[in-house]
């Protein structure tokens, strides 16, 4: 330590020793620059970062790990099976005779459709915001069809046809890996079906 000192006073003193009074003054020394132009140039090029990176693309904001925000449309499809139970009751009367409907059908329906929505980026997942559309095959079974009583009961074939139903679905998406998430959700709808009765002959 001590020798960095003296060396130091030592290039000091040549420094010194090698310039004369009369090379101190400014005027000797050249035309002064003037600095002020560059501050408006950072200023506009700080400006100019804020909007596009170097690769001319917009700069997004991060998450505070580093990963970007970001809204993304998607449009998915449906296949599979829906299964249904489709219960008969009630009745009237003719000829003051009652007459009515018991029974019930349970099938699995072949469904189709798809849906269309908005994902955002959230922290560990998504959060998918969609509506839905489906048309569903037809369920068909024999209920029953009573007169007088429901002892007195006659087979009747019973066809759920046209079945169709619009949603609009919520869910959040959890990535649990890069390959594996889980996620839920729920939605409200409409639908609805054609309704059809014919009895069949010979009991």
């Amino acid at each position: 330590m001590r020798f960095s000192l003296c060396a130091c006073a030592v290039l000091v003193a040549s420094a010194f020793s090698s310039v004369s009074p009369a090379d101190a003054f400014a005027n000797d020394l050249g035309e002064p620059i003037d600095l002020s132009s560059f501050s408006g140039m950072e200023s506009a090029l700080e400006e100019s970062q804020q909007i596009l990176g170097a690769d001319g693309m917009p700069i997004v904001q991060v998450y505070d790990d580093g990963g970007a925000r970001w809204i993304r449309p998607y449009v998915t499809g449906i296949a599979g099976a829906s299964f249904g139970t489709l219960n008969t009751g009630g009745g009237g009367g003719f000829g003051g005779t009652p007459l009515g409907f018991a029974g019930s059908v349970n099938e699995a329906m072949f469904t189709g459709g798809g849906a269309i929505g908005v994902a955002f980026d959230q922290p560990s997942g998504l959060l998918r915001m969609e509506v839905e559309g489906r048309a569903r095959g037809p369920m068909q079974g024999k209920t029953q069809f009573f007169v007088g009583e429901e002892t007195n009961v006659l087979p009747i074939d019973t066809v759920a046809s046209g079945g169709w139903s619009a949603m609009t679905n919520f869910w959040r998406d959890w990535f649990l890996s890069d390959r594996f998430g889980v996620y839920g959700g729920g939605g409200f709808g409409v639908g609805g079906y054609q309704y059809s009765t014919s009895l069949t002959e010979g009991g």
